[in-house]
């Protein structure tokens, strides 16, 4: 199985289940694992013909960027409709995760459509 990966993409973005902390954005990391339709000896060395990471990256940050979201898995679900919609995936995986807690490393969310 080929997957196609872009790890921890940073973004800041407003969410949260409370007022307070949607009032700052803060950082967040998104990453995506796809699993392209074409098999890497079909897309004969061309961009054309394959999955443009440069565009998922910029996707990616234009979603968390334009919106407010009260749960990571929203995060996640919508990053992940939006490129089985646009993209030719067979499945995508998305990880987000958010720093809320001084004693905490991380909380995380991890959705596979």
């Amino acid at each position: 199985m080929e997957k196609i990966i872009l790890e921890e993409i940073k973004v800041y973005s407003h969410v949260g289940i409370s007022e307070k902390e949607r009032a700052k954005k803060q950082k967040i990391l998104v990453s995506v694992y796809i699993e392209p339709e074409k098999r890497s000896g079909s897309i004969k060395d061309s961009i054309d013909n394959t999955i443009n990471y440069s565009n998922i990256k910029t996707d990616v940050k234009n979603i968390l960027k334009t919106g407010t979201f009260n749960l990571i898995e929203t995060v996640a679900e919508r990053v992940a409709h939006h490129i089985k919609i646009n993209y030719s995936v067979k499945n995508v995986t998305i990880y987000v995760k958010k720093f809320p807690y001084r004693d905490t490393k991380y909380v995380g969310y991890r959705l596979t459509v």
